[in-house]
């Protein structure tokens, strides 16, 4: 009995090893992915300043420069399925931007009455880079749309 008990916790015990090292695989593929993600001009640009900022004042300026690179990526994207979408669906997008403005302005509303809440100056580019992250998101999400629209209708 106290044989097969030992024969069970082993069994057990590889069981949950090989979970394990599937839980640890995934997650690998996971953070890859989410660097590979982030290999855009913009991203780099914006991880370069980062390296080379020496302040907090610095740091800040990275973000909002990075800000505005996204948001003249995002248009440039728009700008592009514009020319590309037929009416139909460009006013989808048309609406849907209309929208995602609204969330974005309230989203930085939000962010701003947040770390407002903190004292300390390592709060003003943490509130910077998460403003920046907002457009940049929109933006990506847009690219892959006109990646996806390149790739299927010979655009």
């Amino acid at each position: 009995m106290q044989t097969s008990f030992r024969l069970r916790v082993g069994a057990l015990k590889l069981h949950c090893m090989k979970y394990a090292a599937l839980l640890i695989a995934i997650l690998v593929a996971v953070n890859a992915w989410g660097q590979d993600e982030r290999k855009h001009p913009i991203d780099r640009k914006i991880a370069a300043a980062e390296e080379k900022a020496g302040s907090t004042a610095e740091m800040r300026q990275t973000y909002v420069d990075g800000l505005q690179m996204w948001d003249a990526e995002l248009n440039r994207i728009y700008a592009e399925l514009k020319q590309k979408l037929k009416p139909k669906s460009f006013a989808g997008l048309q609406n849907a931007q209309r929208q995602w403005i609204a969330y974005r302005d309230a989203q930085v509303k939000f962010l701003n009455e947040l770390y407002s809440e903190f004292n300390g100056t390592m709060y003003i580019p943490m509130r910077a880079a998460a403003e920046m992250e907002i457009t940049r998101s929109r933006a990506v999400e847009l690219g892959h749309q006109l990646e996806i629209y390149n790739e299927h209708a010979g655009g």
